[in-house]
């Protein structure tokens, strides 16, 4: 049985040296099927070895709320928590794109509040691009395009409307299919600063078997 040899590691720090991912994994197992209780205090032992490295080579999987958090899980049963921050950073959707068929046609992962979660800020933002190029909005002028954006129901569209304007120096009759890679940028940045995109903190665990 683990233990008493799993209780003897965490007494002595050694369960706090770097384990490699498999390692980790069966001590964690072994530990949760002899007392659950225990595998939780040794996943935890094992957490503050995770970092952004942790899931360098991994492949995120599915997304899901946690309360306020949004967790991110990897291939390798590494899981990134988002904490803090805004809706829009916690998941990796700059345009608060709802959660629905487009979205995972681009790669999102799972939803939270609503909104899609993207495995990453650069999938999301790719996904706003598809958004305002493909058909929904590439005939539409720029202020047409906010207005079905954010239509006034339930947002401030002619102050969004101004606030794009301003940041992108482009004029509210421009037609979205007229606008070079460069506006385009500029469009989606304006976007995603007036989505309220602020940085939280990360951190990372192991997922507990059971």
């Amino acid at each position: 049985a683990c233990a008493k040899g799993c209780a003897s590691l965490i007494r002595s720090g050694r369960a706090a040296r770097p384990a490699g991912k498999k390692e980790a994994q069966i001590i964690i197992e072994a530990a949760a099927n002899a007392d659950p209780s225990l595998g939780k205090l040794l996943a935890q032992a094992l957490k503050v070895q995770l970092g952004p490295a942790s899931v360098a080579n991994a492949n995120p999987i599915s997304a899901r709320a946690v309360g306020a958090d949004v967790e991110i899980e990897y291939d390798n049963g590494v899981i990134e928590v988002r904490s803090g921050g805004t809706r829009s950073w916690r998941n990796n959707n700059p345009g608060n794109l709802m959660d629905g068929s487009f979205t995972v046609r681009h790669q999102s992962i799972g939803a939270a509040a609503g909104i899609a979660v993207f495995p990453s800020e650069a999938t999301g933002l790719a996904a706003l691009i598809a958004l305002l190029s493909g058909p929904l909005f590439n005939n539409l002028t720029l202020d047409d395009a906010i207005r079905k954006y954010a239509p006034p129901q339930s947002n401030p569209t002619a102050v969004y409307q101004a606030f794009v304007r301003r940041e992108t120096g482009l004029g509210g009759n421009r037609v979205l299919n007229t606008l070079s890679s460069t506006e385009m940028n500029a469009l989606t940045a304006a976007i995603r600063q007036f989505e309220g995109w602020q940085v939280g903190s990360v951190q990372y665990k192991r997922r507990i078997p059971g």
